[in-house]
């Protein structure tokens, strides 16, 4: 993503920093909220729009547009993969 967004040194570390910081505080809330996953999911959607909200502060107009494609190709990834994973599943045949 840096390369596609063309972000320069300090946008990456910039970039970095926010990263780490959502990592650490989604291992936070799943300990927190272990034994309440709609919640959980609920926390981890609010980490993960002020995340978007920092990191689109520092992106210029043409990285905000590479960027909103980039989250759109990677939301419609995810929907797939979530489709499939509803369908049925074909056992996998062992090599014998």
């Amino acid at each position: 993503m840096v390369t596609e967004l063309g972000l320069n040194e300090s946008e990456y570390l910039r970039l970095k920093a926010m990263n780490r910081e959502r990592v650490i505080k989604a291992d936070e809330l799943a300990e927190l909220y272990s034994d309440n996953q709609e919640v959980l999911n609920q926390k981890i959607y609010e980490l993960e729009v002020s995340f978007d909200k920092k990191f689109t502060a520092i992106l210029n107009p043409r990285q905000l547009t590479t960027y909103s494609q980039y989250k759109h190709r990677t939301n419609a990834q995810i929907a797939l993969s979530e489709d499939n994973t509803l369908a049925p599943k074909t056992p996998v045949q062992g090599n014998n």
